[in-house]
């Protein structure tokens, strides 16, 4: 599907209110989201400006002004000048200038509208995609936090065995240097989710 035909609020699908928020609050004052929506409304003013000139100009103009001395009908010194003005111009489009000049803004236009349903639908998932990757994040963190705990409940048991000698040393060892890995996993993970904020 192109961008056009994608839902408004294709993320819904979720019903998750934090990824709505998320959603509305990322393309309020989104940068790339407003530069194709200024771009769009120039191409827009281009297409109303091109299919205005495939109709007749009409204009008009009027001017009051005090004069002293010679006035232009040699009537006397002071008096008051009004002058008034009417145009009308028609470009006739033999060639069909006019017409790819409209036609070209259109295509322009379409093209702004594109380039802005574009931005809309990669700002919402750069989103979106973030916001899983902090998800899957936690949810890691938290099977590890699960993970240390047991790692550290267990290495205690087999520090009384050991002191039992009902294990060896290596045992022991293995076990605590799997314990500090987990605790290093953690920190890793503590880490890119901060990355990913």
């Amino acid at each position: 599907l192109s961008p056009e035909q994608k839902p408004a609020q294709w993320w819904s699908v979720f019903q998750d209110p934090v990824l709505d928020d998320l959603m509305v609050r990322g393309t309020l004052d989104n940068t790339s989201i407003e530069e194709a929506s200024a771009r769009l409304a120039h191409a827009q003013a281009s297409l109303k400006a091109a299919q205005a000139d495939l109709y007749p100009q009409v204009g008009a103009a009027a001017a009051v002004t005090n004069q002293s001395g010679q006035l232009i009908n040699d009537a006397g010194g002071i008096g008051t000048l009004f002058n008034t003005g009417l145009n009308f111009s028609f470009d006739l489009d033999l060639f069909g200038r006019l017409a790819k000049a409209r036609s070209a803004a259109n295509l322009e236009a379409k093209a702004g509208q594109a380039l802005l349903a574009s931005a809309r639908l990669l700002t919402q998932a750069q989103i979106a995609d973030v916001y899983f990757q902090i998800r899957g994040l936690d949810a890691e963190r938290s099977i590890q936090r699960n993970t240390i705990k047991e790692s550290a409940e267990a290495e205690s048991i087999q520090a009384q065995l050991r002191q039992s000698g009902l294990i060896s040393d290596v045992i022991l060892a293995r076990l605590r240097a799997e314990h500090r890995a987990d605790r290093a996993e953690l920190v890793a993970l503590d880490q890119r989710r901060a990355e990913l904020e």
